[in-house]
């Protein structure tokens, strides 16, 4: 397995990720959710392990807590009545901030994960990285983290729309990551095929709301209408 970066930053880019990603979201269902309800009914905590992690609903935000440094904590969506392990090709659009970092903090990391296959560990991470001003796409294959940095000044208390795709052509993937509307694309053998959609914290607490999923077997579904979110400072 390898990625390969293929294109660095370039908004001339943005135009046309965008414009695939609406033609193909126009084809597909969305799921939405923004976060009004006041339970994570739809989620489950990955490897949950109370004493080091929190997950919960706060101002209409899903907020994810880590307590102790060195752990990383996965809100996975697992909607009732709906499959969303076999979900491919699909799009995640979600806004976050890196709400709270504490003086042992280690590594404050937040964001996406996509094709998560749990158990088997293998899944894409899409990450902010605070300490090292980085964007990070990270294919994680039976455990093995290989690790691809992007240079992106991140702020604590700063809000960030997110955007995460994983298109499969035969035995490569297309995987692009863009932060408000600035893209880095990848390509990636070896194919994960399929995998849950997820939100990410380590070592910080970090809020996340208008969550997106559009593809071709996603279905239309969700506790949010779809609209178009603007990233905005707290």
């Amino acid at each position: 397995m390898t990625l390969r970066v293929i294109s660095n930053w370039t908004r001339r880019l943005t135009t046309v990720a965008l414009a695939s990603t609406l033609s193909v979201a126009a084809l597909a269902g969305t799921w939405t959710d923004d976060f009004s309800s006041d339970n994570l009914n739809d989620y489950e905590v990955f490897n949950l392990d109370r004493q080091v992690e929190q997950w919960d609903v706060s101002s209409g935000t899903a907020v994810g807590e880590i307590f102790a440094p060195g752990f990383y904590s996965l809100l996975l969506l697992k909607p009732r009545n709906q499959v969303a392990e076999d979900w491919s090709d699909y799009t995640v659009k979600v806004r976050t901030q890196l709400s709270d970092t504490k003086a042992n903090d280690d590594k404050p990391r937040f964001g996406l994960s996509l094709y998560d296959q749990e158990y088997q560990q293998n899944r894409y991470l899409f990450l902010l990285a605070l300490d090292t001003d980085e964007i990070q796409v990270i294919r994680v294959t039976n455990g093995v983290w290989q690790i691809i940095p992007f240079a992106f000044p991140v702020e604590e208390g700063v809000w960030y729309e997110l955007e995460a795709s994983v298109s499969t052509a035969e035995d490569s993937e297309s995987v692009t990551f863009s932060v408000d509307g600035v893209p880095v694309n990848v390509v990636a053998t070896s194919p994960l095929k399929k995998g849950l959609v997820g939100m990410v914290v380590s070592d910080a607490e970090a809020a996340f709301d208008d969550l997106e999923i559009s593809g071709g077997n996603v279905p239309n579904g969700g506790r949010a209408t779809p609209r178009a979110v603007t990233p905005q400072d707290s």
